[in-house]
């Protein structure tokens, strides 16, 4: 307690039972030259397709769980996309135009279960005005290799027993490897 006091104290949060410092951030946040709606959409589609394009960049080796680049780390890469797509409110949404429709190859993944989830649903933006349109197929895609990826992971948790092993069977390799090309050619349609 001595320790933070002397913190809050020494970086001027604090004084006589005031804060000069939450005034500086609220004059900040004020203050600030912040950018349009239009910009914010750009910006964020921006990053994830960069995250994309960082993903595939990336050497995956899927030879361990946690090791380096194993399959916990591109798992967990996959998921972050997700998730910055789900909480930009709307930002992102699906392209009726690129939907997943009867005939195309994609359509099996509205079969799914996963399809129903709150995974694969995105806010609306009741404007519609400034929204990044991307693939629903795309979207489905990464979140069913993500589902897919944790079966695969758990059976290979199973395999080990609990052990302290961190490799991953040759058996699984080829398959995970089949779901990262499924992956790109799919980024590729989207972009």
């Amino acid at each position: 307690m001595k320790a933070l006091q002397q913190l809050l104290k020494t970086g001027k949060w604090t004084k006589n039972g005031k804060s000069p410092r939450i005034q500086e951030i609220r004059d900040f946040v004020t203050n600030f030259d912040w950018s349009d709606t239009q910009e914010d959409q750009e910006y964020f589609a921006g990053h994830l397709l960069g995250s994309l394009h960082a993903l595939k960049k990336t050497k995956f080796t899927f030879g361990n769980l946690e090791t380096g680049n194993g399959l916990h780390e591109f798992r967990r890469s996959l998921r972050w996309i997700l998730m910055k797509a789900r909480v930009l409110n709307g930002g992102i949404q699906f392209n009726p135009e690129m939907a997943c429709t009867p005939g195309n190859f994609y359509e099996t993944l509205l079969t799914k279960p996963i399809a129903n989830s709150k995974y694969s649903k995105l806010e609306t933006d009741p404007s519609g005005e400034y929204t990044c349109k991307i693939s629903q197929c795309l979207f489905l895609s990464i979140v069913d290799v993500v589902e897919e990826i944790g079966v695969i992971k758990d059976k290979i948790e199973k395999l080990h027993n609990n052990s302290k092993s961190d490799k991953v069977p040759e058996e699984f390799k080829s398959r995970l490897k089949r779901f990262m090309n499924h992956l790109w050619n799919m980024t590729l349609l989207a972009i």
